[in-house]
């Protein structure tokens, strides 16, 4: 009887031995800055491209994404100078539900939805949502290219003490394929935030460039959570002199 238990409890321990690891997640930003005007004695008008890939250290399928926050620095945003949109109407009618002056940007997504299909191709448009205890609400509407799916999703962006002025909290739901099969999952996101509302009877950007630049340049980082419990951290680092046309 001895020998059987020593045999069997032998067997289970190799066999969890031998069982694969899940890979590791690897998380990186993408982020960009373009100077849209440059007027005199004021901030600077600016777009801004912000995203992320998401990978893994074997180039495997990478863990379903459940929150990013974002980290900014010091800008000006003028959310206020934007009507707004809201989710439930976002989700009602789409981006027609929303009022053209809502609309903030446009990006591109690509979700891992192996083995099924991979990659998947998304549409990315960005609205100005509905303040929340106080603070300013983006709403986002992804859209499948290649099969009918749709994900929304709403961030809260709230002011910060500190290295950063602002954070941005995305969470994101399951992304389900069909029966039987994994989730899909996030790999790739990048949204171009560049528009111009109006504020106390003046045409606003909705960024404005933070009036210093420390030494090497502007700090973001973005936070990453997953389904299956992993964490990441990415940083990256805008240099003091920025690309555009000034007007």
């Amino acid at each position: 009887m001895r020998a059987r238990l020593f045999v069997s409890a032998l067997v289970l321990g190799l066999g969890l031995t031998a069982a694969p690891a899940y890979a590791a997640n690897t998380e990186s930003l993408i982020t960009s800055v373009k100077l849209i005007k440059q007027p005199k004695g004021q901030p600077w008008q600016i777009g801004l491209t912000l995203g992320a890939t998401i990978g893994t250290s074997d180039g495997s399928k990478p863990s379903a994404l459940s929150n990013l926050t974002f980290f900014f620095p010091r800008a000006s945003v003028n959310a206020g100078a934007f009507p707004s949109c809201s989710l439930s109407k976002l989700k009602a009618k789409g981006a027609r539900g929303c009022p053209r002056g809502s609309k903030l940007g446009t990006g591109t997504s690509l979700i891992d939805a192996s083995p099924l299909l991979n990659p998947a191709h998304a549409k990315i448009t960005m609205f100005n949502g509905p303040r929340k205890g106080g603070n300013a609400t983006f709403l986002f509407l992804a859209q499948a290219q290649e099969v009918a799916v749709t994900i929304y999703l709403q961030g809260t962006l709230k002011r910060q003490h500190g290295r950063f002025g602002y954070k941005l909290s995305m969470p994101f739901p399951k992304i389900p394929t069909i029966s039987g099969y994994p989730d899909a999952s996030v790999s790739q996101f990048q949204v171009n935030v560049q528009a111009f509302g109006r504020q106390h009877g003046r045409r606003v950007p909705l960024l404005e460039a933070p009036t210093s630049c420390p030494s090497p340049g502007w700090l973001f980082e973005g936070d990453f959570a997953f389904y299956d419990g992993q964490k990441g951290t990415a940083k990256t680092t805008i240099g003091c002199t920025l690309s555009g046309t000034p007007a």
